[in-house]
């Protein structure tokens, strides 16, 4: 793996040195003198970004068929389409905790976003309008005691379609 290929490669994943520093267990230096060309990458931090990539690519896809699913059911793709992006990995742990564990890696927040931007990528192919919306826990607890709806995975997307949407 050459320095531009690992960059090229964290930038794909929304890693920064910090979070793929923890994730590889090394020093965020050891990171930054393997992107400055000071260091040999080892054989292994390529396999396991591979890794990674390979698992954001399944759990987009996995959403990706959903909607694909959810089109045939109704008989054609939904004009629009929101999705919610966690701003830290708290909100992930909060609302996805399967996620985390589906990586057995830190930085929920950014391998959240990464397939966020697969998703976002792969519906907008379809001519499908994308809205991304940010999670917020506090307006969407008061939205959940408001409407006496119980937390799941369709009631947070009802959520961030209305909050695309600009309804209250």
């Amino acid at each position: 793996m050459t320095p531009a290929e690992l960059w090229t490669a964290a930038q794909g994943l929304h890693l920064n040195d910090q979070i793929l520093a923890e994730m590889l267990g090394v020093e965020d230096r050891t990171v930054r003198r393997w992107r400055a060309g000071q260091r040999r990458i080892p054989a292994g931090v390529a396999e396991e970004l591979a890794r990674l990539e390979a698992e954001i690519d399944r759990i987009a896809g996995e959403h990706v068929a959903s909607v694909k699913q959810l089109a045939a059911d109704q008989g054609g793709l939904p004009s629009a389409v929101a999705l919610l992006l966690y701003r830290d990995s708290a909100d992930v742990e909060q609302w996805q905790p399967g996620f985390v564990q589906s990586f057995g890696w830190p930085g929920a927040a950014s391998l959240h976003a990464a397939v966020v931007t697969r998703v976002r990528r792969d519906l907008m192919r379809f001519g499908i309008a994308i809205r991304v919306v940010w999670m917020d826990s506090e307006r969407y607890a008061a939205w959940l005691a408001e409407t006496g709806a119980a937390d799941s995975p369709a009631t947070r997307a009802a959520w961030a379609a209305i909050e695309a949407s600009g309804e209250d």
